[in-house]
């Protein structure tokens, strides 16, 4: 596991499940074409390995740009 994916994980296992949302790590494909591996929160019903909307901030393109690698679990 790369050291960027460990401190995003580490830094969104910091937070807790809230309001339906998740921490997760996902991977995205900027503008650039390179990838980031990035922590932000997602619906609970998301699955590693879903793809979702990335916001790039350039625009209204809709797009599936970013990957969930890893998301907080719901324990019972």
């Amino acid at each position: 596991m790369s050291e960027m994916l460990q401190a995003r994980i580490h830094e969104a296992e910091q937070f807790t499940i809230i309001n339906g949302m998740a921490p997760a790590v996902y991977k995205a494909t900027l503008l650039d074409g390179s990838e980031d591996i990035l922590f932000g929160f997602v619906p609970v019903s998301k699955k590693v390995g879903d793809k979702f909307h990335f916001d790039h901030g350039a625009g209204i393109q809709r797009n599936e740009d970013a990957k969930i690698i890893w998301k907080m679990e719901e324990t019972a």
